[in-house]
């Protein structure tokens, strides 16, 4: 990197002018700047998991005042540092912070992880896997699979029809494709007809 490159910033009141002028300065300033973003954002977490863990649920509130930020932020923040301080979960460098979160998330974080660098995901694409296998946890989802369930000799006809999110209820549940256009235009029409009946 020429010296050039270098002095990106006159004066940290300042906003920062980059004069970089190669392809590869260019190439190299972007990674070491976010390099530096994404360690900030663990060290954030790991002052965060200490907070949470010093001083409990009570203060975070006024924590989150201080430091100019909500307190849902910091729990963010805490739990992600937390799921990767594991000897049973480890980082993986490739992925951003928004990765490592979006998998804590997940009943498996270190093979959401795996699977997100393997894949090439993006943070949407995870968050769309990690929102997919949450209903199947949850006891009412297995209540309704138990009731659907085909008994001994029932006629089973097998299907490959692709399953997607739910749109009626954010997410919580999976519908056949096929079905899902036709339950967003029912939604939309009842939130037009709310509003007329108002």
């Amino acid at each position: 990197m020429t010296e050039q490159a270098e002095l990106m910033l006159a004066n940290t009141d300042e906003t920062p002018v980059f004069k970089g002028v190669e392809f590869d300065e260019h190439v190299e300033s972007w990674r070491q700047v976010n390099d530096s973003l994404e360690g900030h954002l663990w060290m954030l977490g790991a002052i965060a998991s200490s907070f949470t863990t010093n001083y409990g649920s009570d203060d975070v509130g006024r924590f989150a005042y201080e430091v100019a930020c909500s307190k849902r932020y910091v729990w963010q923040l805490s739990k992600t540092y937390e799921a990767y301080n594991d000897e049973n979960c480890t980082r993986v460098q490739n992925l951003s912070f928004k990765h490592h979160t979006v998998a804590a998330r997940s009943a498996e974080p270190q093979k959401a992880l795996e699977q997100a660098h393997d894949n090439g995901w993006s943070t949407r694409e995870l968050e769309d896997v990690v929102k997919a296998e949450k209903p199947k946890g949850s006891a009412k989802y297995k209540k309704n699979r138990k009731a659907e369930k085909p008994q001994e000799g029932d006629d089973v006809e097998e299907t490959t029809e692709t399953m997607v999110l739910c749109p009626c209820c954010e997410g919580h549940g999976v519908v056949p494709a096929s079905s899902a256009k036709s339950i967003a235009k029912a939604i939309k029409n009842l939130a037009v007809f709310r509003k007329v009946s108002r």
